[in-house]
């Protein structure tokens, strides 16, 4: 738990400093400078550190070099992007953490660049980065990793709603996980608005997807065989890990209620600025992306494998969560430190009572 404790005195303290700096570059620089220490944890770790270190390792171990990239792609279970990003780093090294610094490097570059160029609160944003549990997907879901920072660069695309672009983006990301094809709808849905009756509609849809879950889930594995044996055969099935899914749809239905409650009608009433305006499209966008994470939560109670899907949504809580707390005028601070108290309490239960969930403690360098 020194890891835990250490980390989030250290974003705590650094944030004194360069977060609460009303200059915006300070701000800036506070961002990279946090998500380099939080690189250097994630790079250089053990393999040991992470649930799913060792079988990245263990595949990477396997491939050959940029000459044997047929071979590789033949031999491997995984996707060819990720496939080829492996096969490219094992031309020049063997060792792994290579592989692990470069894809912690490209998903915290991501983020910085995420929250530099829409939060705006990047201290909160940071914190909440940490304290929500998205910095410990890098430690196990690597390829899902990369996805969340191809998204992240590719929210650009649907706030100016150009298309090609976008669905260009999302395609690569397949070619790093398949499962990021749920993300493709969300250019063509992006001023879809919710409210009573959308959130009533969408609830009459989720308990229409559980009544036909086991049917779609059959159509869904006929269509990518690859995940038939995770549905039909693995611990994924049988609801080894149930806990954390009902935790899980607890704490971002929370988080929901909070940035609806706290955003309030001023992101949905377009002015005549150019800023508000685009402000309006992605909290608009992110409150849907919101909705949407918590209707797979729900159906990942049926099968849990889909929370992996969930984080993908839940990467945007990093910016709409602090933008959602900015609104409060002089009690943004005072409710943002609330929400860290709690978040923190959170997390620490997690990792302290649930170690397994993410197995990153005892954290080891390599």
């Amino acid at each position: 738990m020194e890891f835990h404790f250490f980390l989030t005195g250290s974003i705590a303290v650094t944030g004194l400093y360069y977060g609460l700096e009303k200059n915006k570059k300070n701000s800036d620089i506070y961002t990279y400078v946090m998500l380099t220490f939080l690189f250097l944890f994630a790079g250089f770790r053990d393999i040991t550190v992470g649930n799913d270190t060792y079988e990245y390792v263990r595949q990477f171990n396997s491939l050959s070099g940029i000459s044997g990239i047929l071979n590789n792609i033949e031999i491997s279970r995984y996707e060819i992007g990720y496939v080829a990003l492996c096969t490219i780093i094992k031309t020049f090294t063997n060792n792994y953490t290579v592989l692990l610094s470069i894809v912690s490097a490209f998903y915290l570059i991501s983020v910085g660049r995420f929250i530099n160029k829409y939060s705006k609160n990047k201290w909160l944003s940071i914190m909440v980065f940490y304290l929500i549990g998205n910095y410990f997907l890098i430690f196990n879901i690597i390829r899902q990793c990369i996805v969340v920072c191809i998204l992240l660069n590719s929210i650009d695309y649907i706030i100016s709603n150009n298309k090609k672009k976008y669905i260009i983006s999302m395609l690569v990301a397949t070619t790093f996980h398949t499962s990021s094809v749920v993300l493709i709808p969300l250019i063509f849905i992006r001023e879809y608005k919710l409210n009573i009756k959308q959130y009533i509609r969408i609830l009459i849809i989720t308990i229409a997807l559980i009544l036909v879950f086991d049917k779609l889930m059959l159509l869904i594995v006929d269509i990518f065989p690859q995940y038939k044996s995770y549905y039909m055969e693995s611990i994924y099935s049988k609801g080894g890990v149930r806990l954390a899914s009902i935790v899980n749809i607890i704490v971002i239905g929370i988080i929901m209620l909070i940035c609806k409650i706290f955003s309030g009608k001023k992101y949905k009433n377009l002015n005549n600025s150019e800023g508000n305006n685009i402000e309006n499209v992605y909290m608009n966008l992110f409150e849907l992306m919101t909705a949407i994470n918590v209707v797979i939560l729900i159906l990942s109670l049926q099968f849990n494998l889909l929370d992996r899907i969930s984080e993908y949504f839940t990467s945007i809580l990093i910016v709409y969560l602090p933008n959602s707390i900015s609104r409060l005028g002089k009690y943004t601070y005072l409710i943002g430190y609330i929400v860290i108290c709690l978040l923190f309490i959170y997390i620490t239960v997690i990792l302290y009572a649930r170690p397994e969930w993410s197995g990153i403690l005892p954290y080891k360098f390599k």
